[in-house]
């Protein structure tokens, strides 16, 4: 289910009771695409109802609410998906669509964007991806009707108070002055997802944020940290009022020196704080501010720390309880809300800009090669050459041959085209790509060991993809091994213990995978580079352009499986591929 067993699935707050099943419309003039989707939604325990055009999308929306619409950019004949959106909104305002096209452009990001659309997948698309942007559709639209249940309760309850002034004139202006701070409240919080969507910065967004918290919460200091998780570093560090800035460095520090120490404090009635921290706050604050006077939470997006949000209270004034927690923590969704909104923007720019610098370099490739390759023809078909050079060239034709594939695959990288994974002979693929490699295996004086498992498995995936995959690990093992060395390469079926846990780590099910696994005895990676092997760009070989390994996971994703490694200095390394089987 689309739960929290999904590690990309915050927990739902009601965990006593069971949910509801995800209803979950999708749209398509392609029977195909919705019977793949329905069956991958169903899989995960949604109930899925199917339209192919705009007229049976409304009758279904008409009949009754759902979670997520699944909608197709472009339709049959002249009906554009994106239309049905405002119509939708303006019958569901929570429910949120997911925009499905063939086109990887920012121009249909923006549109999508603008038209009211909350996340977008582009095809070809993976089971994967599916499962988690639909995850996070659906827990956008329990927040939302969750935040409208609890503007609900406010609303009522100020209606029970107004009639409270009307039934008691003697305290008519006690109430007044309550009914006042709770329409303040109410206008705050409406103000405050305004905010939150706004098109700005997000230090004005965190700035806006404070300032709407300041009407609903008595409070004399705020501080918001953000951590930076690819930077190992802190991203922003905003704070508004006395003392905060003090706590602000205090904070940022601790969060930059250990993560797990930041937790949910001044809990207790005594304002008892826990984690380590107390000696830390005091100094940050001064002596005459106890802890009951401090509240800090985690900004928490999909189980993984963001940063905190603190607010510090005077000594002298009542100690922030569990009203100012629960509109502290509402004021966290929001601002969540927009940190994952100008995420999802950043990410897309960047890929678009790479695509087309990808697509530019390999299109001016594309004619030098071409030459070589006829050059290398017309070796083969012109001269008389002994067998040994005859096969180098030979050789040197199916390289060619193999990266112009490769050249073709990366001019089609900004406007992919669909690429439809069949089933593959493992063994036979592997014993290819040796073949392939076997320059490098014979000169570098390297043993060669197949241990392969019974039979002949098959897996699903792209044959290219994969055979480039394979190479690039054997490759990288033989330069490994400069001095000589053994290169074992095994294959295993049924996966149990370390590889279950890997492919459970990356939200894969054990029972669907082979594993390839190439070996190599050559003198290891350091473990402060492990993290790095597979980044763009990492190389330990002066004239290498550290692409290959990046190469290797993206291919892996892009066959719906992992890669993972283990390496010791002196010994050598391992790698690990996943694949699904057929």
């Amino acid at each position: 289910m689309l739960n929290c067993t999904d590690p990309l699935d915050p927990p739902h707050l009601d965990a006593g009771q069971p949910e509801p099943r995800p209803r979950i419309l999708i749209v398509d003039d392609d029977f195909d695409i919705r019977l793949v989707l329905s069956e991958i939604l169903r899989d995960q325990a949604c109930e899925v109802a199917l339209a192919e055009n705009l007229t049976q999308a409304r009758e279904q929306i008409e009949k009754s609410p759902f979670d997520t619409v699944i909608l197709d950019v472009y339709l049959g004949g002249d009906e554009m998906g994106l239309s049905l959106i405002p119509w939708l909104h303006e019958r569901q305002p929570n429910t949120p669509v997911v925009v499905i096209s063939g086109l990887a452009n920012m121009d249909d990001v923006l549109v999508a964007l603008k038209t009211g659309a909350y996340d977008m997948l582009t095809k070809p698309f993976n089971n994967v991806d599916v499962v988690n942007g639909v995850a996070r559709a659906v827990e956008k639209k329990r927040m939302a009707d969750q935040n409208e249940a609890l503007l609900a309760a406010l609303r009522r309850e100020r209606d029970l108070l107004e009639e409270r002034v009307r039934a008691a004139t003697h305290e008519q202006a006690e109430t007044i002055e309550m009914l006042r701070l709770i329409n303040e409240q109410v206008a705050a919080m409406f103000e405050l997802s305004q905010a939150a969507a706004a098109d700005s910065t997000t230090e004005e967004v965190v700035r806006r944020v404070f300032e709407l918290l300041g009407r609903m919460i008595d409070f004399q200091g705020g501080v918001c940290v953000l951590y930076d998780l690819r930077a190992r570093g802190i991203n922003l560090t905003y704070s508004q009022g006395e003392r905060a800035e003090g706590l602000a460095r205090i904070v940022g520090r601790l969060l930059a020196e250990n993560t797990d120490r930041l937790i949910l404090l001044a809990e207790q009635p005594n304002g008892a704080l826990t984690g380590g921290l107390k000696e830390h706050i005091d100094a940050a604050l001064g002596p005459d501010a106890p802890a009951r006077g401090l509240m800090l939470m985690p900004l928490y997006v999909r189980q993984t720390l963001l940063g905190v949000v603190g607010l510090i209270r005077p000594h002298t004034a009542m100690p922030l309880d569990g009203d100012d927690e629960r509109m502290l923590s509402l004021a966290i969704s929001h601002l969540l809300a927009a940190l994952e909104q100008r995420s999802f923007i950043a990410r897309t720019a960047q890929l678009s800009g790479l695509g087309e610098l990808i697509s530019e370099i390999a299109h001016d490739l594309r004619h030098p090669m071409t030459a070589l390759r006829g050059a290398a023809r017309m070796l083969i078909d012109g001269w008389r050459i002994d067998e040994k050079r005859e096969r180098c060239l030979e050789e040197l034709t199916a390289n060619l041959s193999r990266m112009e594939s490769l050249v073709a695959e990366l001019v089609n990288f900004y406007n992919p085209r669909e690429m439809n994974m069949v089933p593959v002979d493992l063994h036979g693929l592997l014993d290819r790509a040796l073949e392939a490699s076997s320059h490098y295996i014979e000169q570098g004086g390297i043993e060669l060991e197949r241990r392969y498992a019974p039979g002949q498995p098959m897996i699903l995936g792209l044959t290219r993809n994969l055979m480039e995959a394979f190479i690039n690990v054997i490759t990288n093992a033989c330069q490994a091994m400069a001095g000589g060395g053994k290169l074992t390469v095994t294959t295993e079926a049924n996966l149990n213990g370390i590889h279950e846990h890997r492919l459970r780590g990356a939200n894969l099910q054990p029972g669907g995978y082979l594993c390839v696994s190439i070996r190599d005895t050559g003198g290891g990676i350091p473990e402060e580079d492990h993290e790095k092997v597979f980044k763009r760009f990492y190389t330990t070989k002066p004239e290498g352009h550290g692409l290959g390994l990046s190469a290797v996971m993206r291919i892996m994703r892009k066959n719906l499986g992992h890669v993972a490694m283990e390496s010791r200095v002196g010994e050598g390394t391992t790698f690990h591929l996943y694949l699904p089987k057929t």
